[in-house]
């Protein structure tokens, strides 16, 4: 059991850590420069002393608040906004604005940058599935030498009866005990996940939801 509890520790340390880590951080620094860079030239647009263009970058600066605050949003969401707004900036309406006070070139330095940094992501996806993998293999190695272990100590007391160990009769008590904690943990975990799904109307993680149901299985061993 030990064996399979360490193999299953070093698979979820591997799991959680990327190699793209680093690599995703400087892309996003990179395209939050970008971003900050174009709307500040929009912004310095609202001061030319052509009243043509400081019409121009008045509906700019207006297209660009729209999306909210940039800083705020995850790493996906950000990612869909800048792409929406380089789709809009590029469209009939705003392109010739664009042209006009002479920022094509930040447009398209923007979706270069979001679209580097949306590969990395994506190979980070890539990544954590093949990690899962190992992992969800040591979880059945360290479920099924549980369930060695309860089905051997199950024997023991339709055998001699649990009062005949007070190691036995201790040992149970404890399983029991850790057993109820950690269903009462999942449950909770449960209720959050299905209140969060609701309230965002997300699709449930199906891995998630076999993890909690494998593990609320009923529990042979019980006190007598």
């Amino acid at each position: 059991l030990d064996v399979c509890i360490d193999k299953a520790n070093e698979s979820l340390d591997q799991a959680d850590k990327s190699g793209l880590t680093a690599e995703i951080e400087v892309q996003d620094h990179a395209r939050t420069d970008t971003r900050r860079g174009l709307a500040l030239m929009i912004k310095s647009c609202l001061h030319h002393p052509d009243p043509a263009k400081r019409a121009v970058a008045q509906r700019l600066e207006i297209v660009i608040e729209k999306y909210g605050n940039f800083d705020r949003k995850s790493y996906d969401d950000e990612s869909a906004a800048i792409e929406d707004l380089v789709k809009e900036f590029s469209n009939a309406t705003y392109a010739p604005m664009i042209i006009l006070l002479g920022i094509g070139e930040w447009v398209t330095s923007l979706k270069s940058a979001n679209d580097a940094f949306g590969a990395l992501m994506l190979r980070r996806y890539a990544e954590r599935t093949q990690r899962a993998v190992p992992m969800k293999i040591a979880r059945v190695a360290v479920e099924e030498k549980i369930e060695e272990i309860v089905a051997r100590v199950e024997s023991i007391i339709n055998l001699n009866g649990l009062d005949s160990s007070p190691e036995l009769a201790l040992f149970v008590k404890e399983y029991n005990e850790i057993v109820k904690r950690y269903r009462n943990i999942l449950a909770q975990e449960q209720g959050r996940r299905k209140a969060h799904h609701a309230d965002s109307d997300d699709e449930v993680d199906e891995d998630n939801e076999d993890e909690n149901e494998e593990n609320n299985d009923d529990i042979p061993v019980e006190d007598q």
